[in-house]
């Protein structure tokens, strides 16, 4: 039987062994889209469908910035941590009835590429929806494991974080499992450099006092020379951190990270999302969205495809039944889930 790039053995048509196993027709519906959420305006990906491939909150790190909050699960173990028929079934159930967003996105509750099922996933969206480019946000910890590398390979675009040349910063800013180390970080994301054909894009988050010293930023950049990605993205705070006293880098400190290390700034969110979400879904959809980054009502607008006055009267419902929270920053009032 033919065989993917990952190893794994592909059906006649080239769709992935998960389509044998699929689950019940009607179980996606039901679910509301349970492991996917969005479309949504993305920074850098346009119009993004998230898949997220993960219990809340499973990853390598337990970095001090993640806007999905504290790490619950510290683990670099790879498993099937939700099933993976179920995810294909939720992809197809929304791709099939359009419009494609700009990208399908691996991403969310933690760390994607621990789940087993990843490079299946990615191939079976490339065989049933070719014309969707995926993408995957990783903090490439992983890679120092050839299967995880393989499985990324399956996919059109991956963003890698790295954030530390130092095993300092490393411990400081990224919280590792003791499994890991900066040198194994970034031998692994290097190795992949080497086999990768498609996009490679390095993201550093940048904590003032944590990684942002001129020092600390040659080191990254030394770093950045071995894995030579195709571009290098400078990101800070933008939403609520999984540490309370994690704050925004100012302007100057940006531009400076900026050019030594030859990256662009990440910028506001673009694309709109051109499927509007039925009223009767809204109330859900703002949920799911809350359970996995803080979202403010025009980012809720956003990723609805709705005016901002549609939206609160649900934020406020939720607000008063204690289904959502706020916190405020300095980009205004963000909703997160109740804890």
């Amino acid at each position: 039987m033919e065989k993917g790039k990952s190893g794994k053995e592909l059906l006649p048509e080239g769709i992935p062994p998960l389509a044998r196993k699929r689950a019940p027709k009607n179980e996606a519906s039901d679910l509301h889209q349970s492991h996917i959420f969005g479309p949504v305006p993305s920074r850098r990906l346009g119009v993004s469908l998230g898949v997220d491939l993960l219990v809340p909150k499973t990853c390598s790190l337990n970095c001090v910035y993640c806007e999905c909050g504290p790490t619950t699960r510290l683990t670099c173990k790879r498993g099937e941590y939700v099933p993976t028929a179920r995810v294909a079934d939720e992809l197809e159930h929304f791709l099939s009835e359009g419009p494609a967003p700009d990208f399908v996105t691996f991403a969310g509750s933690g760390e994607p590429t621990l789940h087993a099922g990843l490079g299946e996933l990615a191939a079976y969206v490339k065989k049933k929806h070719p014309d969707v480019r995926t993408a995957l946000l990783t903090n490439a910890t992983l890679f120092s494991d050839a299967q995880v590398r393989a499985d990324a390979c399956l996919v059109d675009v991956v963003v890698a974080s790295v954030d530390a040349g130092t095993h300092a910063a490393f411990a400081a800013v990224n919280r590792p499992h003791p499994g890991l180390s900066v040198d194994k970080h970034i031998a692994g994301l290097t190795a992949f450099a080497q086999e990768y054909r498609g996009e490679l894009w390095v993201e550093v988050f940048l904590v003032p006092g944590r990684n942002d010293s001129p020092e600390e930023l040659e080191q990254i950049a030394k770093a950045l020379c071995a894995i030579a990605p195709s571009r290098v993205q400078v990101n800070h705070l933008d939403r609520p951190g999984a540490e309370p006293w994690v704050a925004a880098e100012d302007a100057e400190t940006l531009k400076a990270a900026a050019r030594i290390l030859g990256a662009e700034i990440i910028g506001p969110p673009r694309g709109i999302v051109s499927r509007a979400c039925p009223e009767d879904q809204v109330a859900h959809r703002i949920l799911a969205a809350a359970r996995r980054r803080p979202l403010t009502a025009d980012d809720m607008g956003r990723l609805l495809g709705l005016s901002v006055d549609r939206v609160l009267p649900h934020l406020d419902q939720l607000l008063r039944t204690s289904s959502l929270r706020e916190k405020k920053l300095s980009r205004g009032v963000f909703y997160l889930a109740a804890d």
